[in-house]
C-alpha cells in the first residue's frame, strides 16, 4: 500500500467575524448554556486570529496568521472601534491589515473580506489557505479592552529603547555606508567611461606623441578597479624610473605608454605623479 502525503485543499473557505453561540449548540452540561439566556453577550465571540498555511502539501509550507489587537483603534472600515485592529504577521514581518475593497470571493491567498453580510449580520471573511480560526468572548475583549494593555516592566522597556536607539544607528551608518560606496561606484565607472577610450585610441600611436608619459602597468591596474583613489595614489615613480630620472628601457614590459589626454584624467583622480618619457 502507497502512502501518500495529506493534500492542501485549496477550497474557500468562509467565516463570519462574529460568531454567537446559543445554548442548545452547547449542549446542558456547558457552565455557558446558562448564561445566554440572561447575558446577551455571553455567548458571543470575535474573530481574534486567522492562522494560515500555504505550501504543496499538508507537510511542508509556511505559516502566516492574521492578529486581532484588542488594544488598538482600527483603520476606517474595520468595524466599531472597539472591535480593535488587525495585524498581518509573516515571520519577523508585521504590518497593520487593512483588508482593502471587499471582494466577491477569495483571493488565492490570505484572508479576503468578503461584500456580502455574514447570516446574522456583521462582516464576512473567506480564506484558501487558512488552518485554523481562534474566537475569543467578546466579554472578554471588553474587560481586556477596558483594563488596558499590559505593562512591560521599566526596565524591560529601558532596555527596548536602547536597543532600539542603537539599531536606528546602526541602520543610519549602514545608509552612510551604502550611499559612500555608490559614491565611489559611480566615480569608478565615471573615470573608466573616461579613460578607456583614451587609452584605447593612443595604444598604437602614443609613442609619436611628444607628451605620452609611462606608467606603472601595476598602478594602471589599480586605478581601473579599485574604487578609493586613496586606495590608488599617485604614480609611484621610483618603480620604473632610470639613472637619468626617465622611463627604465630595461622594464619596458612593467610599464605602458598612455597619451597626453591619458595622463591628465589619471592625474585628475588620483593625484599629481611624475610620469616618465623615454630615456634616451
Amino acid at each position: 500500500m502507497i502512502r501518500r502525503p495529506p493534500l492542501q485543499v485549496h477550497s474557500p473557505v468562509e467565516f463570519p467575524e462574529e460568531l454567537s453561540i446559543s445554548g442548545g449548540l452547547l449542549g446542558e452540561g456547558s457552565p455557558l448554556a446558562g448564561q445566554q439566556a440572561g447575558e446577551g453577550e455571553a455567548c458571543t465571540y470575535l474573530l481574534t486570529a486567522v492562522l494560515m498555511h500555504t505550501g504543496p502539501s499538508a507537510s511542508c509550507g509556511h505559516y502566516t496568521a492574521r492578529i486581532r489587537d484588542p488594544y488598538g483603534e482600527g483603520q476606517r472600515g474595520d468595524g466599531p472601534r472597539s472591535a480593535g485592529r488587525w495585524w498581518s504577521c509573516n515571520d519577523e514581518c508585521v504590518s497593520e491589515e487593512g483588508w482593502g475593497e471587499p471582494s466577491g470571493a477569495a483571493r488565492q491567498s490570505g484572508v479576503t473580506l468578503l461584500k456580502r453580510s455574514a447570516a446574522g449580520g456583521g462582516r464576512l471573511f473567506a480564506s484558501k489557505t487558512a488552518y485554523m480560526l481562534q474566537y475569543t468572548r467578546r466579554s472578554e475583549l471588553d474587560e481586556a479592552r477596558a483594563a488596558g494593555p499590559p505593562q512591560a516592566p521599566q526596565a524591560v522597556l529601558s532596555a527596548l529603547r536602547e536597543a532600539n536607539a542603537a539599531l536606528r544607528a546602526r541602520a543610519r551608518q549602514y545608509d552612510d555606508d551604502v550611499a559612500a560606496v555608490e559614491a565611489k561606484v559611480r566615480s569608478r565607472d565615471e573615470y573608466l567611461a573616461a579613460l578607456s577610450p583614451l587609452l584605447q585610441a593612443a595604444s598604437p600611436a602614443a609613442r609619436s606623441l611628444p607628451d605620452a608619459r609611462w606608467v606603472p602597468a601595476s598602478w594602471l591596474r589599480s586605478s581601473l578597479a579599485l574604487l578609493r583613489e586613496a586606495e590608488v595614489g599617485p604614480v609611484p615613480n621610483g618603480e620604473i624610473r632610470c639613472e637619468h630620472g626617465k622611463a627604465d628601457p630595461a622594464k619596458l614590459g612593467e610599464m605602458r605608454l598612455v597619451s597626453p589626454a591619458a595622463w591628465r584624467r589619471m592625474v585628475r583622480r588620483c593625484g599629481s605623479g611624475a610620469g616618465h618619457a623615454d630615456c634616451g
